[in-house]
């Protein structure tokens, strides 16, 4: 966070920042054992997890958020000027290539966490570390991303993915006694995400839903596992979105100083501090 927090003079050192710590976590992850690396399997084909499973899954999940929490510049900013800001200043960063992949590694990293998530709940794997912190953050990112990019080929089952895991962050919440209309805002994420994939304009049915990763009960003040009981989403406002016309980004032009300059101050302002991208 420090990135986002600290005055950066010039693109150049803002980007200079992003490229340095992503390569520390490139460097984690090449030092990191493979009975704990993110991308090794890491639940067996039988038998029980066991603790180095659980905490290997843990890890995995840390690294997920940490590159997207550190990355998510290449999904906010217009894709074409933060492509060309690289470019400009390609000779200077120490991997211009790898950060013309920034979004895609941020996809892919939401599509992992995901998965994995569904993987261990369906396993019935659940600790008390394990939130639903990552998966939230995981569908925001997918949804963000599909919702720019409506006609790709991913778009469905990106947005398969984003069911699964609004539907584990819901019912999670609800059994933690979450408040009834956040439970409602995660669950219209995937239903909004629908809506536009499918080119609906009227509201969708809405019936109680049954999550496919129902966790088993217990006490969460007194356990390590949860009880996560399956929540419904009420009917929602229709939109209008037609997947079949042409869609264009009204932002995908802007240069990215000018862009920086107009965005919210929550995105680029923590306690204060802004950046000025002169």
């Amino acid at each position: 966070e420090h990135i986002y927090r600290k005055k950066a003079t010039t693109s150049l050192g803002f980007m200079s920042e992003i490229a340095r710590q992503d390569q520390a976590l490139v460097d984690w992850l090449e030092s990191a054992s493979d009975e704990f690396k993110p991308g090794h399997k890491i639940i067996p084909d039988t038998g029980d997890a066991g603790p180095k499973q659980l905490f290997a899954h843990f890890l995995s999940l840390q690294y997920r958020q940490a590159q997207i929490t550190l990355l998510r510049a290449s999904l906010a900013f217009p894709e074409k000027s933060f492509s060309a800001e690289i470019k400009k200043h390609g000779t200077n960063l120490p991997n211009s290539s790898r950060m013309l992949q920034y979004q895609n590694i941020c996809v892919e990293a939401a599509r992992t966490i995901i998965t994995e998530t569904a993987e261990f709940a369906d396993r019935g794997l659940h600790c008390i570390l394990l939130t639903a912190t990552q998966p939230f953050l995981a569908a925001v990112t997918l949804a963000l991303h599909t919702l720019k990019k409506p006609h790709k080929r991913m778009g469905r089952s990106d947005g398969e993915l984003v069911r699964t895991a609004t539907d584990f962050v819901a019912d999670y919440y609800h059994q933690i006694g979450q408040h009834e209309e956040f439970i409602k805002g995660v669950l219209e994420l995937s239903q909004r995400m629908n809506q536009v994939l499918s080119g609906e304009r009227h509201s969708v049915e809405q019936g109680r839903r049954t999550s496919s990763m129902e966790l088993p009960e217990a006490n969460p003040m007194h356990s390590d596992q949860l009880s996560l009981t399956p929540f419904y989403a009420t009917e929602m406002e229709p939109i209008a979105f037609d997947p079949n016309e042409h869609f264009h980004d009204p932002f995908q032009d802007m240069p990215f100083d000018q862009f920086w300059a107009i965005m919210d101050g929550g995105f680029t302002t923590i306690e204060g501090d802004e950046y000025d991208l002169s």
